[in-house]
């Protein structure tokens, strides 16, 4: 276990410091894929745990995929491989890891602050280069990560955070973070994606934590809430960088939506289009677009909507459980899935900014779930 704990931090890792997309699923491959195979033919774990509720979901979502793409033709050993190393990243997080050094409150706030400077460094490595100025929407970085899958990340890295920074009261910390977070994320990456993820995990998640846990601060934090409601309706009426974030003319996400439901329709809305299918169509202001921009879009275009029959199960199981538990990396997660609606395409496939955000705290909960919560003073 001790192995592919350091060979999953490491790969987390090689998002950053990896130069290219090879690179980083380079060191899965060789640190993780190939080790994993006898590991989990040996594990006990692994058999022992084959009945559980989202290993039999998930099971059922792979066999699904596999058959769809035996009924359209499409299923190409490009294909296969993508499922199968997807398998056996959240069989390894799942099965083979010890969650401990993910559970401490250094791991949450460490990551905040390794992804902070990361993209720190990166804009000012590519503003001293001439690569990057202010205004700039897609953000260049040093390592493999884009700025919207990065500052995606970034957003469940603070959300993970948060109750760190409360609970220890490290006050400075915190202000500081939030500060340098909304900046990043509003004026330097313009994203609204990861905003919406941000706010509607702190809002829903940790709202409901604490009107379920501490009845005595219902009031309080439902005048919070509506502070933060009132506040963002007069900042959309009168900040013009609120209303061009929200509005902005070239996102077009509802035009490229209803295109690809009309693909969808001739291939077959439960069926779906096949796992190589690729949605190339062009916008009314002449822009192409080659994926759906969205989790859950991907799944019905590819793989038809009986996908999302298992695959919405799976993150139910797994919000539940974080929140039976009281697992912060419930929030976590559910900044992904909010933030996932708007961008990024197929779940299963090479390594990707899914991986992080989605696959890691899906198999990370799974993996408490079944071990039983680390308790201790350097937990949270």
């Amino acid at each position: 276990m001790r192995y592919f704990t350091l060979a999953v931090l490491v790969f987390l890792i090689s998002f950053l410091l990896a130069p290219s997309n090879k690179a980083g699923n380079n060191v899965y491959y060789v640190l993780i894929a190939l080790p994993a195979i006898p590991a989990l033919l040996f594990h006990p774990r692994v058999n022992l745990a084959l009945c559980r509720p989202e290993v039999l979901l998930w099971g059922g979502l792979v066999a699904w995929m596999i058959l769809q793409g035996w009924i359209v033709d499409d299923l190409s050993a490009q294909y296969l491989k993508h499922i199968l190393y997807t398998v056996l990243f959240l069989l390894v997080v799942g099965r083979l890891i010890s969650p401990h050094p993910f559970r401490t409150s250094i791991f949450a706030r460490g990551q905040f602050w390794l992804l902070q400077l990361y993209f720190l460094f990166s804009i000012l490595y590519f503003w001293i280069y001439g690569d990057y100025s202010p205004g700039l929407r897609q953000i260049p970085m040093l390592g493999r990560l884009w700025g919207q899958g990065g500052a995606i990340w970034l957003a469940a890295a603070f959300v993970l955070a948060f109750p760190v920074w409360i609970l220890e009261r490290r006050w400075a910390e915190f202000i500081a973070a939030f500060s340098l977070c909304g900046i990043f994320l509003i004026f330097v990456m313009q994203t609204r994606s990861a905003l919406v993820g941000l706010f509607g995990a702190l809002l829903l998640g940790y709202g409901a934590w604490t009107l379920f846990f501490f009845p005595r601060a219902r009031i309080k934090m439902i005048s919070g809430i509506a502070g933060i409601l009132i506040l963002g309706l007069l900042l959309w009426w009168f900040s013009p960088i609120v209303q061009s974030l929200i509005s902005r003319a070239d996102s077009y996400r509802f035009e490229l939506w209803s295109l690809l439901w009309q693909d969808l329709q001739n291939c077959g809305v439960w069926l779906g289009c096949g796992g190589e299918f690729r949605a190339i169509g062009f916008l009314s202001d002449g822009s192409i677009f080659l994926h759906p921009h969205g989790l859950y879009q991907s799944f019905a275009v590819h793989t038809g909507l009986v996908s999302l029959l298992f695959f919405l199960p799976i993150i139910f199981w797994a919000l539940r459980t974080a929140w039976k538990n009281q697992d912060a990396w419930g929030a976590y997660l559910l900044t992904g899935l909010f933030a996932k609606c708007f961008d990024g395409g197929q779940l299963m496939g090479n390594p990707s900014d899914y991986w992080p955000v989605i696959l890691f705290p899906i198999a990370l909960i799974a993996n408490s779930a079944s071990t039983g919560m680390i308790q201790g003073s350097s937990d949270y």
